[in-house]
């Protein structure tokens, strides 16, 4: 999620047409420096797959017209989702809302007629800035064309090049990557961040915003599949998003009838009544003592340490190592009895002063009237970060996220 403030578009117009040269890596850079600004977009995602095996066909395609928006952080998918199993075809229509509420995230889905509502990670915005950051980062292994493209009757240059697999489960969602895989067999994630993915971007030359991004499986699915079915041809398998208009977006809200249908269904508040949050509110407020820093807590972020109580461990570690070291993985609410610390020292409550001494400068920020957070990102890896996020008011430490894959 980001929120910035947008400036008149003559300064970005500025900054790509006057003496620059239209390189990947300058385009790239220039989306990137862009999309800061964008408060809302509107795009469409189709993610298409079909397959045969012994004279049966089988696929399933995702058609759907995307809203988001970054202040509120919110999104709004409608359309539909195809399947086609042995000549049989099938279509249901879909719409998603994803949402804050009550400061926490929530999403309507309406499918089958009904609508329902569940928790949420995160609130997936259209375009994703943490996305472009990654093909920033690759510029080398794309080229521009010669030629302009039309793109939504706008001009478009227009990069060709390889994205690897990771960024590809960030564009998606690795979830929703699996499920669009009509053998039946799941794509192997880590197998598939390994590989090398052709990817076409289009940039609109007026804004130099992303106009479209189309991701080509086909040919990694046949690699993936061959080995396991020599009989199974791959006939289409691919990603397109095309982004029609930047910052034309109204706020988003849940239709009344996605709200009265799911009333007392709210999956955050798993049974716990306000009489109960207020005392685990009153308790919490009690445990201001900091844990003290171990001197195996390493200093820096990336060094992927984390201290439970007295106990240091490294990221990625097993589930049995954080059991041992009193972190209970079973429940909704933070144990009273464990403290938890980064690296640096840093914990619930550090504020904003010591986490930028420590971690230095930052690779993403957000701020508005009721948090702020900043990130760090590995330069090898989209996954790998760390994200701190502190209360505006009084600069402290509320929430904090370390994540480090293999």
């Amino acid at each position: 999620m980001e929120g910035q403030r947008l400036y008149p578009y003559h300064s970005v117009l500025a900054s790509a047409g006057c003496g620059k040269k239209a390189t990947p890596e300058n385009l790239l850079n220039d989306v990137n420096k862009n999309l800061k600004e964008v408060k809302s977009v509107s795009a469409n995602m189709n993610v298409t797959a079909e397959m045969e095996a012994e004279s049966q066909t089988a696929g399933i395609s995702m058609d759907m017209d995307v809203e988001s928006t970054k202040k509120p952080a919110a999104t709004h998918m409608k359309g539909s989702l195809s399947f086609k199993v042995s000549g049989s075809d099938m279509s249901t229509d879909v719409e998603v809302y994803a949402v804050e509420e009550d400061d926490e995230l929530a999403a309507y889905t309406y499918a089958n007629g009904e609508w329902s509502r569940s928790s949420s990670e995160d609130v997936e915005n259209a375009i994703d800035e943490n996305v472009f950051r990654s093909i920033g980062k690759a510029h080398e292994s794309f080229e521009k064309k010669e030629k302009l493209v039309d793109v939504n009757d706008k001009e478009c240059f227009e990069l060709e090049g390889e994205v690897e697999g990771k960024v590809l489960s960030a564009v998606i969602g690795e979830g929703m990557l699996n499920s669009f895989d009509p053998s039946g067999s799941l794509i192997d994630d880590k197998e598939l961040a390994k590989k090398q993915i052709p990817c076409t971007i289009d940039i609109y030359k007026d804004t130099i915003l992303p106009a479209r991004i189309h991701v080509d499986l086909k040919e990694i699915a046949e690699e993936i599949y061959g080995e396991s079915s020599g009989e199974l041809e791959v006939k289409d398998y691919y990603v397109e998003i095309n982004y029609h208009e930047y910052d034309k977006v109204d706020k988003i809200k849940v239709p009344g009838e996605a709200l009265e249908a799911t009333a007392g269904s709210s999956s955050f508040d798993f049974g716990t009544s306000a009489e109960d949050k207020g005392d685990k509110a009153d308790k919490a407020g009690k445990k201001n003592t900091p844990a003290k820093q171990s001197k195996e807590l390493k200093e820096e972020w990336n060094s992927y340490t984390v201290q439970i109580n007295d106990k240091v461990v490294t990221l990625p570690c097993k589930v049995e190592e954080l059991e041992a070291a009193g972190l209970a993985l079973d429940t909704e609410d933070t144990a009273e009895d464990y403290a938890v610390n980064f690296p640096g020292g840093i914990q619930i409550g550090s504020g904003e002063a010591d986490v930028l001494s420590k971690y230095g400068e930052t690779d993403d920020e957000y701020k508005d009237e009721n948090y702020c957070s900043y990130s760090w990102y590995e330069d090898d890896s989209y996954d790998n970060r760390c994200q701190i996020q502190l209360e505006t008011e009084g600069k402290t430490v509320n929430q904090m996220t370390l994540i480090c894959h293999d």
